[in-house]
Protein backbone atom coordinates (compact mmCIF):
# COMPACT_ATOMS: atom_id res chain seq x y z
CA UNK A 1 0.00 0.00 0.00
CA UNK A 2 1.27 3.46 -0.88
CA UNK A 3 2.12 5.89 1.89
CA UNK A 4 0.85 9.47 1.98
CA UNK A 5 3.07 12.51 1.49
CA UNK A 6 2.28 16.22 1.45
CA UNK A 7 4.59 18.36 -0.66
CA UNK A 8 4.63 22.12 -0.14
CA UNK A 9 6.07 23.73 -3.25
CA UNK A 10 5.08 21.14 -5.84
CA UNK A 11 5.29 23.64 -8.70
CA UNK A 12 8.96 24.46 -8.01
CA UNK A 13 11.72 22.79 -10.02
CA UNK A 14 12.78 20.75 -7.00
CA UNK A 15 9.15 19.95 -6.22
CA UNK A 16 8.64 18.54 -9.72
CA UNK A 17 11.77 16.41 -9.33
CA UNK A 18 10.52 15.09 -5.98
CA UNK A 19 7.17 14.13 -7.54
CA UNK A 20 8.95 12.17 -10.28
CA UNK A 21 11.18 10.44 -7.73
CA UNK A 22 8.46 9.43 -5.27
CA UNK A 23 5.22 9.02 -7.23
CA UNK A 24 5.57 5.23 -7.51
CA UNK A 25 5.78 4.80 -3.73
CA UNK A 26 3.62 7.62 -2.35
CA UNK A 27 0.23 9.17 -2.77
CA UNK A 28 1.45 12.74 -3.23
CA UNK A 29 -0.65 15.73 -2.25
CA UNK A 30 1.04 18.85 -3.58
CA UNK A 31 0.59 22.59 -3.18
CA UNK A 32 1.17 24.93 -6.09
CA UNK A 33 1.24 28.67 -6.62
CA UNK A 34 0.45 28.46 -10.33
CA UNK A 35 -2.28 26.93 -12.45
CA UNK A 36 -0.07 23.96 -13.23
CA UNK A 37 -1.63 20.51 -12.78
CA UNK A 38 0.53 17.47 -12.06
CA UNK A 39 -0.38 14.13 -13.60
CA UNK A 40 1.45 12.05 -10.99
CA UNK A 41 -0.10 13.48 -7.84
CA UNK A 42 -3.21 12.42 -5.96
CA UNK A 43 -4.42 15.99 -5.47
CA UNK A 44 -3.13 19.55 -5.84
CA UNK A 45 -3.99 22.64 -3.83
CA UNK A 46 -3.52 26.27 -4.75
CA UNK A 47 -1.71 27.65 -1.72
CA UNK A 48 -0.01 30.93 -0.85
CA UNK A 49 2.34 30.24 2.03
CA UNK A 50 1.78 33.77 3.31
CA UNK A 51 -1.94 33.06 3.80
CA UNK A 52 -2.62 30.98 6.89
CA UNK A 53 -6.17 30.18 5.76
CA UNK A 54 -4.76 28.56 2.59
CA UNK A 55 -2.47 26.38 4.68
CA UNK A 56 -5.25 25.38 7.07
CA UNK A 57 -7.45 24.38 4.13
CA UNK A 58 -4.69 22.21 2.65
CA UNK A 59 -4.02 20.38 5.92
CA UNK A 60 -7.74 19.86 6.54
CA UNK A 61 -8.18 18.15 3.16
CA UNK A 62 -5.31 15.65 3.20
CA UNK A 63 -5.36 12.23 4.91
CA UNK A 64 -3.04 11.13 7.69
CA UNK A 65 0.51 11.66 6.52
CA UNK A 66 3.64 9.54 6.64
CA UNK A 67 5.83 12.41 5.44
CA UNK A 68 5.83 16.10 4.61
CA UNK A 69 8.35 17.83 2.33
CA UNK A 70 8.86 21.59 2.11
CA UNK A 71 10.42 22.92 -1.09
CA UNK A 72 8.92 26.35 -1.02
CA UNK A 73 11.28 28.99 0.38
CA UNK A 74 12.05 31.47 -2.44
CA UNK A 75 15.07 33.69 -2.95
CA UNK A 76 14.16 37.15 -1.60
CA UNK A 77 16.86 39.71 -2.32
CA UNK A 78 17.03 42.64 0.10
CA UNK A 79 19.37 44.96 1.96
CA UNK A 80 20.35 44.29 5.57
CA UNK A 81 19.43 47.89 6.46
CA UNK A 82 15.91 47.69 5.04
CA UNK A 83 13.31 46.73 7.64
CA UNK A 84 10.71 46.27 4.90
CA UNK A 85 12.92 43.49 3.59
CA UNK A 86 12.57 41.80 6.95
CA UNK A 87 8.79 42.21 6.94
CA UNK A 88 8.53 40.54 3.52
CA UNK A 89 10.50 37.57 4.74
CA UNK A 90 8.81 37.40 8.13
CA UNK A 91 5.36 36.76 6.66
CA UNK A 92 6.79 33.85 4.68
CA UNK A 93 8.56 32.42 7.73
CA UNK A 94 5.33 32.72 9.73
CA UNK A 95 3.44 30.74 7.11
CA UNK A 96 6.20 28.13 6.90
CA UNK A 97 6.17 27.55 10.66
CA UNK A 98 2.38 27.54 10.76
CA UNK A 99 2.30 24.88 8.05
CA UNK A 100 4.85 22.77 9.88
CA UNK A 101 3.13 22.91 13.27
CA UNK A 102 -0.30 22.43 11.70
CA UNK A 103 0.66 19.16 9.98
CA UNK A 104 2.45 17.97 13.12
CA UNK A 105 -0.61 18.57 15.29
CA UNK A 106 -3.29 17.47 12.83
CA UNK A 107 -2.06 14.91 10.30
CA UNK A 108 1.48 13.56 10.79
CA UNK A 109 1.55 9.94 11.95
CA UNK A 110 3.71 8.80 14.86
CA UNK A 111 7.21 8.22 13.50
CA UNK A 112 6.51 10.53 10.56
CA UNK A 113 9.19 12.57 8.81
CA UNK A 114 9.41 16.19 7.74
CA UNK A 115 12.05 17.16 5.19
CA UNK A 116 13.01 20.78 4.54
CA UNK A 117 14.80 21.82 1.36
CA UNK A 118 16.70 24.82 2.71
CA UNK A 119 19.91 26.63 1.74
CA UNK A 120 23.50 26.53 2.97
CA UNK A 121 22.85 30.09 4.19
CA UNK A 122 21.11 28.53 7.20
CA UNK A 123 24.65 28.02 8.50
CA UNK A 124 26.56 30.75 6.72
CA UNK A 125 24.34 33.76 6.08
CA UNK A 126 23.54 35.25 2.69
CA UNK A 127 24.84 38.77 1.96
CA UNK A 128 22.40 39.53 -0.87
CA UNK A 129 19.40 38.15 1.02
CA UNK A 130 20.19 38.53 4.74
CA UNK A 131 16.64 38.17 6.00
CA UNK A 132 16.10 35.07 3.91
CA UNK A 133 19.27 33.58 5.42
CA UNK A 134 17.98 34.50 8.86
CA UNK A 135 14.67 32.74 8.18
CA UNK A 136 16.39 29.58 6.96
CA UNK A 137 18.60 29.60 10.07
CA UNK A 138 15.50 29.83 12.26
CA UNK A 139 13.90 26.82 10.55
CA UNK A 140 17.14 24.84 10.78
CA UNK A 141 17.52 25.60 14.48
CA UNK A 142 13.91 24.58 15.06
CA UNK A 143 14.65 21.24 13.37
CA UNK A 144 17.53 20.59 15.74
CA UNK A 145 15.41 21.42 18.76
CA UNK A 146 12.61 19.12 17.58
CA UNK A 147 14.99 16.23 16.98
CA UNK A 148 16.48 16.60 20.46
CA UNK A 149 13.03 16.08 21.95
CA UNK A 150 10.38 14.51 19.73
CA UNK A 151 12.90 12.91 17.37
CA UNK A 152 14.77 11.18 20.15
CA UNK A 153 11.50 9.78 21.52
CA UNK A 154 10.48 8.50 18.08
CA UNK A 155 7.39 10.72 17.77
CA UNK A 156 8.52 12.45 14.56
CA UNK A 157 11.74 13.86 13.12
CA UNK A 158 12.84 16.69 10.85
CA UNK A 159 15.57 16.39 8.23
CA UNK A 160 17.15 19.43 6.54
CA UNK A 161 18.82 19.40 3.14
CA UNK A 162 20.95 22.53 2.80
CA UNK A 163 21.35 23.42 -0.85
CA UNK A 164 23.73 25.68 -2.71
CA UNK A 165 23.04 27.00 -6.23
CA UNK A 166 20.76 24.83 -8.32
CA UNK A 167 19.81 24.76 -11.99
CA UNK A 168 16.34 26.23 -11.54
CA UNK A 169 14.18 28.97 -13.01
CA UNK A 170 15.05 31.15 -10.00
CA UNK A 171 18.15 32.53 -11.73
CA UNK A 172 15.98 34.19 -14.38
CA UNK A 173 15.11 36.90 -11.85
CA UNK A 174 18.51 37.18 -10.09
CA UNK A 175 20.92 39.96 -11.19
CA UNK A 176 23.83 38.69 -13.30
CA UNK A 177 26.47 39.92 -10.85
CA UNK A 178 25.07 37.72 -8.09
CA UNK A 179 24.74 34.75 -10.42
CA UNK A 180 28.38 35.16 -11.47
CA UNK A 181 29.54 35.04 -7.84
CA UNK A 182 27.74 31.74 -7.31
CA UNK A 183 29.12 30.26 -10.51
CA UNK A 184 32.67 31.43 -9.78
CA UNK A 185 32.66 29.92 -6.30
CA UNK A 186 30.88 26.62 -6.94
CA UNK A 187 32.11 23.51 -8.67
CA UNK A 188 28.78 23.40 -10.50
CA UNK A 189 25.11 24.21 -10.11
CA UNK A 190 23.18 21.24 -8.74
CA UNK A 191 20.36 19.69 -10.76
CA UNK A 192 17.01 19.43 -8.90
CA UNK A 193 16.94 15.63 -9.22
CA UNK A 194 19.87 15.40 -6.75
CA UNK A 195 18.03 16.67 -3.64
CA UNK A 196 15.02 14.63 -4.79
CA UNK A 197 17.12 11.46 -4.58
CA UNK A 198 18.28 12.40 -1.06
CA UNK A 199 14.66 12.94 -0.04
CA UNK A 200 13.93 9.39 -1.16
CA UNK A 201 16.91 8.01 0.77
CA UNK A 202 15.82 9.76 3.96
CA UNK A 203 12.31 8.37 3.62
CA UNK A 204 13.54 4.82 2.95
CA UNK A 205 15.73 4.57 6.05
CA UNK A 206 14.62 4.44 9.68
CA UNK A 207 17.45 6.75 10.68
CA UNK A 208 19.82 8.93 8.71
CA UNK A 209 21.63 12.26 8.60
CA UNK A 210 19.49 15.09 9.96
CA UNK A 211 21.56 17.61 7.98
CA UNK A 212 22.86 17.17 4.43
CA UNK A 213 24.83 19.89 2.62
CA UNK A 214 24.79 19.87 -1.20
CA UNK A 215 26.21 23.19 -2.32
CA UNK A 216 28.93 22.51 -4.87
CA UNK A 217 31.53 23.54 -2.23
CA UNK A 218 30.17 27.11 -2.25
CA UNK A 219 30.15 27.45 1.54
CA UNK A 220 33.78 26.38 1.97
CA UNK A 221 36.50 29.02 2.53
CA UNK A 222 37.73 30.80 -0.58
CA UNK A 223 41.30 30.23 -1.71
CA UNK A 224 43.52 33.25 -1.11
Amino acid sequence: MKKNLLLFGGSSDVGEAIIKELSNDYNIYATRNTGKIFSKVKQTFLCNLRKLKDIKEVVKNVPSLDAVVFSTYPEILNDAKDFNGYLKTETLLRGYMYAMTEVINEKLKKGGKIINILGQSANNGLPDAPFMGMGLAAIHNYSKSVNATYGRKGDFAIYDILMGPMNTKMWDRIPGKITKDWRDNSKEFVNPNIPAKYVKQILENSIGPTEIIIDGFYSLPRQA
